[in-house]
């Protein structure tokens, strides 16, 4: 992500099988999440896995910022395999831009989601 905090005005987190999406709009979380996309390490792509088009099963996290000047940058993360450890997951990346998904192999990263997660609980709506 080529922003800060201060070019964004909120953004929101989701995940595959959850029913809701929670909003972070404190500027030193915004900037957390930021860093945090940002310090995954480009490990290749899908096709040292082997093709895997149309499996299905993978967990996606969203993050959708909401920048200042009336921008969306919708980013993906998604996650083929469950038996990782959150503190250290190879997933997926990707950015919609419009409505052409793209037929490549998908880019790879590793880094940590414990981050997500934590502001995940921190920002999930009262029950």
């Amino acid at each position: 992500m080529n922003f800060t905090a201060e070019d964004v005005e909120r953004l929101t987190l989701s995940q595959s099988g959850y029913t809701y999406a929670v909003e972070v709009t404190e500027k030193e979380d915004i900037q957390a999440v930021i860093d945090m996309v940002n310090s995954f390490r480009h490990t290749g792509n899908e096709l040292k896995h082997g093709l895997r088009f149309g499996y299905g099963g993978t967990c996606l996290y969203e993050f959708d910022v909401y920048l200042k000047n009336g921008e969306e940058f919708p980013f993906f993360f998604g996650s083929n395999s469950g038996d990782q450890p959150v503190s250290d997951m190879e997933v997926s990346y990707w950015v919609y831009q419009g409505a052409e998904i793209s037929r490549a192999p998908s880019k790879l990263c590793r880094g940590s989601m414990e981050l997500f997660f934590e502001m995940y609980e921190k920002c999930k709506p009262a029950v």
